[in-house]
């Protein structure tokens, strides 16, 4: 459940990433 809970926490990471500069700062540590 983990792994299920953390692909749907990247994909909002990336998804939010287009829309706000910050969240490609969020992408390179995860």
């Amino acid at each position: 459940m983990d792994c299920l809970n953390r692909l749907g926490y990247d994909i909002e990471i990336r998804v939010h990433a287009t829309h706000a500069p910050v969240g490609h700062l969020t992408l390179i540590p995860a």
